[in-house]
């Protein structure tokens, strides 16, 4: 049995329902990728961005930071792998990792009016974006950051 793949499939399972806009079933099906992989940081973002689209912020905040501190732990346990470019690898996939779940985890704060804490995401997002040189979501982020100081004044 692999375990990555059925927890691939519960996942594209809880997106389907999400197109269709079954709410019970998508998060089903997202928990029980997270039962298979609970250390894997992309279940936790998939079961964010379902709660997020059904506007249930508060829970994809949650479930956000749950995915960015399992980054965190998979980035340091893999420095014990050995070579330098694997490591590297690693590091340049959290960055994009850390990117996308901060910068959602930003627009959940701002949904819910927490603009403070939705800065702080936004600039932790817009450093992990500027860590991979990737200019086209550096340029979001700002446009983000911006908006945020516009909606504050």
């Amino acid at each position: 049995m692999n375990f990555n793949d059925d927890a691939s499939s519960y996942a594209n399972k809880a997106f389907e329902y999400l197109e269709k806009g079954d709410k019970e079933n998508a998060i089903k099906n997202a928990l029980i990728a997270i039962e298979i992989r609970p250390r894997d940081p992309d279940v936790y973002l998939d079961i964010a961005n379902i709660y997020f689209n059904f506007s249930d912020y508060k829970l994809a905040i949650k479930y956000y930071k749950k995915a960015i501190k399992r980054e965190v732990i998979s980035s340091v346990t893999s420095r014990g792998f050995g070579a330098k470019w694997e490591y590297r690898r690693h590091r340049a996939l959290n960055n994009v990792k850390n990117f996308k779940a901060y910068g959602w985890l930003g627009k959940a704060y701002r949904e819910i009016g927490k603009l403070k804490q939705a800065n702080k995401a936004f600039n932790k997002a817009l450093r992990y974006a500027e860590d991979n040189n990737d200019s086209e979501s550096i340029e979001l982020i700002r446009l983000e950051i911006e908006s945020l100081k516009n909606r504050s004044n």
